[in-house]
């Protein structure tokens, strides 16, 4: 008697485990992004990527950081300003500007004065959800609502099916 009420007890609470969690959604919550990014990012990595892909955000407009001038003449101040419009930013400026959950080691480098590149460590796991928090009010000027620059990519899931029929002879076929 006892061990028929355990027997169906535990078939019940199989079944309603595996209830619950077919109920329960694995896919992770994709981020809808402002569009009133559009104005200081022009592009970012995002979607699927491979393991081994650098990350980055390319800004609408460069960033140009202030120069001391000590000149007053006009042509001085001009090609200074064009030379300053040329040149990397500082690289102060990036430190902490990525956030990923999961955490990624590395660093971010400036490409070019509107492009930034973030550098894993190390290789990215396979199948690897990631959410990405970007501080867009350190290299621009923004509205506090659109201070950080919030969005989410994937790594590739590794496949790989191997079909072995063995050899046959060409008269086989």
């Amino acid at each position: 008697m006892k061990t028929q009420r355990f027997l169906i007890l535990s078939v019940i609470a199989i079944v309603s485990s595996l209830a619950l969690l077919s109920c329960y959604s694995f896919r992770p919550k994709i981020k809808e992004i402002n569009p009133a990014f559009g104005k200081h990012i022009s592009g970012y990595t995002s979607g699927m990527v491979t393991r081994r892909s650098n990350l980055r955000i390319e800004l609408a407009n460069p960033v140009i950081q202030k120069t001391n001038i000590a000149s007053t003449d006009p042509r001085v101040i001009d090609s200074l300003t064009l030379m300053a419009s040329l040149a990397l930013p500082d690289s102060n400026l990036l430190d902490g500007i990525f956030s990923f959950e999961p955490k990624i080691e590395g660093k971010a480098v400036w490409v070019s004065n509107r492009v930034i590149e973030f550098i894993p460590k190390e290789v990215l796991p396979v199948n690897q959800f990631y959410n990405v928090e970007f501080d867009l009010d350190k290299v621009a000027e923004v509205t506090n609502d659109l201070e950080t620059f919030n969005y989410q990519f994937s790594t590739y899931p590794q496949n790989i099916f191997v079909n072995i029929d063995g050899l046959r002879s060409y008269d086989d076929y």
